[in-house]
């Protein structure tokens, strides 16, 4: 799913994180549990995306949406990541 040729197009997407839900959309920030393997600047990947949205599609996965991903940045050591793209 590349729908990163619609910059005006708000998205958003639903992953499954460590057995928990998350909505996230471009430039969002998200605290985590745990991400010990995961260094300051490092991006992180989160395939497991069940749901991509926007005002003009939406993708259900079963139960993950083929293909899809988020990925983010770690921030800091407190495992703040924020969503890049």
């Amino acid at each position: 799913i590349d729908l990163s040729d619609k910059k005006d197009i708000q998205q958003f997407a639903i992953v499954d994180f460590q057995g928990t839900q998350h909505k996230i959309t471009q430039g969002d920030a998200m605290l985590v549990d745990k991400l010990d393997d995961i260094d300051i600047g490092e991006r992180v990947v989160f395939d497991k995306v069940l749901l991509v949205g926007s005002k003009v599609a939406t993708f259900v996965g079963r139960p993950y949406v083929l293909g899809a991903h988020v990925s983010a940045l770690n921030r800091t050591f407190h495992y703040y990541c924020t969503v890049v793209n």
